[in-house]
């Protein structure tokens, strides 16, 4: 499915997406992840491309990548290979936010209590009774990377980190 206005690249969120261009989606995944992806910046937004020139918005290619990978037993190596070289195309900006949703979904709402907070800023707490044994510790490792990546592009502390770091000591 074309966006229908300019036909610059194709959307894959749908889940009736033609099983052919979910095919090159994951082509473009694999030529990224083996750093021959292609990126074009000319025109907004800014799109990917794998070795046939089959186009796809970044962000939708970080969501099927992660979508892809086990959340027991993750990938990290691979996972911190794969978003670099995206970045090294596209810049952190164009993917952030979904790596940040991916986080807050995979690892804040299965490890975390949320808390008010009176000066408007996000509070958590660790579950209580967590166990080294519920937590993917590679799933961890991703995810206070990812806080470290999303702080340093919004250059605002989001305490987050701190959460990540209490789990591990509550796990170890």
């Amino acid at each position: 499915m074309h966006d229908g206005e300019t036909h610059r690249y194709f959307l894959i969120h749908d889940p009736n997406t033609n099983p052919e261009v979910l095919e090159e989606a994951d082509l473009c995944i694999r030529d990224i992840a083996n750093g021959v992806g292609h990126e074009n910046h000319s025109k907004y937004p800014t799109i990917v491309l794998n070795q046939n020139g089959t186009p796809f918005i970044p962000s939708q290619i970080v969501d099927r990548y992660l979508s892809l990978l086990p959340t027991k037993g993750f990938p990290y190596e691979e996972a911190i290979t794969f978003c670099e070289s995206l970045r090294r195309l596209v810049g952190w900006k164009e993917i952030s936010y979904n790596l940040d949703k991916y986080i807050e979904k995979q690892v804040e709402d299965k490890y975390f209590d949320e808390q008010e907070s009176i000066n408007g800023t996000r509070s958590f707490t660790v579950l209580p009774k967590l166990g080294s044994e519920e937590v993917d510790q590679e799933l961890l490792r991703l995810a206070l990377r990812g806080y470290v990546w999303v702080e340093s592009i919004h250059q605002i502390p989001s305490g987050r980190l701190g959460n990540g770091m209490r789990i591990l000591e509550q796990i170890s």
